[in-house]
């Protein structure tokens, strides 16, 4: 349960590793209350392997930040029992999954 983040430009690429849980939140949300506004998200998801709600609570805070652009957060390399989940819980609609 780790991420590593890398900024070029207007673009914000998080890769997350492990669990996607509470234990991320505070670190998680200070890397986008930091952030331009204008910022476009990349989450690496490849590395996940588990996903709460409070992973998707945090998708939808960072969805906020952007003030509900969806095009501006996309999720990458998302396993497929991950993306189960968030396409259960109507997150396709939240965010763009790849």
């Amino acid at each position: 349960m780790s991420f590593d983040v890398q900024t070029e430009g207007r673009v914000m690429t998080i890769q997350i590793t492990g669990a996607f849980d509470y234990t991320l939140y505070s670190r998680f949300k200070r890397i986008f209350e930091i952030a331009p506004d204008d910022m476009q998200y990349i989450l690496d998801m490849g590395q996940v392997d588990h996903i709460d709600s409070s992973g998707m609570g945090m998708l939808l805070v960072l969805k906020e930040s952007t003030d509900g652009q969806q095009e501006r957060v996309k999720l990458i390399h998302t396993p497929l029992t991950i993306r189960a989940i968030l396409e259960r819980v109507q997150m396709h609609h939240q965010v763009l999954i790849q």
